[in-house]
């Protein structure tokens, strides 16, 4: 059963773990939506539909047709994901009441963390990183990705464009972007006169709607880089000066996150001089039908 970390919060009765996994919700729009499912192992393998099965009518005394959906193996592995917070005896010792520097510590722990999980959500890529799971952008491909237009350098965003994307999923719970694209469909939308809702998450953030799906904005990763930059390719394969946004629907049947466990933290107490805490977390997640996820192309800044 899968269950988000807002729920994952109020199953643990551990305040520290609880505590944590509040922050990782706090600390990315993706994470604070998405449900995990806890396997047993560190791998999955699953069966994912391609096409669906052959349904129809049929005459008096004649058999339906019986063709069947056809199916293809999709297997991921759990990666380890965390830190290790240290927090030197003297520091500990020698903070004043309103200080708490392990919790400090641990906190910063969680949000790098957080912000690694988004990079590798959207942009992972597991041939180049053998501890890392393949993002969005190396998963989707064929009709699950539309262009925004054929221009060199890319195009212009439309909300034509936003459209033809949330169509190619259906019924998305999620569009997953970059701030200044945000902006930008706030500006369109501006332009035809309508305007974003905010409405609060779990976790108490405000997000921005459009129409009836939440904005997930995905900003810097853990070492402070752009992770949706303008550093894509183009439609054509070319000038590395597009972003994208994409389109996910959450849940059993869509993108579900995989865990062994809810994030761990493990006080070991003084190790040395330093008090050692590890938050560690075994993450990954699942596409389990194609036409749950797509990905708009080629998007310029302009």
């Amino acid at each position: 059963m899968a269950f988000t970390l807002a729920e994952m919060a109020e199953r643990t009765t551990n305040p520290l773990e609880k505590g944590v996994i509040k922050l990782y919700g706090e600390s990315s729009d993706i994470l604070a939506g998405l449900p995990f499912t806890s396997i047993a192992g560190n791998t999955i393998t699953k069966n994912r539909e391609l096409t669906p099965s052959g349904v129809g009518t049929r005459t008096v005394n004649a058999e339906y047709d019986n063709a069947t959906s056809t199916q293809e193996k999709i297997t991921q592995q759990l990666i380890m994901m965390g830190g290790k917070a240290l927090v030197d005896r003297y520091i500990v010792k020698t903070s004043g009441p309103d200080s708490n520097p392990v919790a400090e510590e641990i906190a910063a722990k969680v949000k790098a963390s957080s912000m690694l999980f988004n990079k590798l959500f959207v942009k992972g890529n597991d041939s180049t990183d053998a501890n890392a799971f393949d993002g969005l952008e190396n998963r989707l491909a064929g009709d699950q990705v539309v262009d925004c237009g054929s221009s060199a350098g890319g195009d212009t965003l439309t909300l034509d464009h936003l459209d033809e994307l949330i169509d190619t999923v259906g019924s998305p719970s999620h569009l997953v972007m970059n701030a200044w694209t945000r902006r930008k469909v706030n500006q369109l939308m501006r332009s035809a006169n309508q305007a974003f809702e905010y409405v609060k998450n779990d976790f108490g953030k405000l997000v921005p709607y459009y129409g009836d799906i939440p904005i997930a904005v995905v900003g810097v990763d853990h070492e402070w880089n752009e992770i949706m930059d303008f550093d894509e390719a183009d439609s054509n394969g070319d000038a590395a000066t597009c972003t994208s946004i994409y389109a996910v629907r959450y849940g059993s049947d869509g993108v579900e996150g995989i865990q062994h466990s809810a994030p761990i933290v493990d006080d070991q107490g003084f190790v040395g001089n330093n008090r050692q805490i590890i938050v560690d977390w075994f993450v990954n997640y699942l596409i389990n039908t194609p036409k749950s996820a797509a990905r708009l192309q080629g998007i310029k800044k302009a």
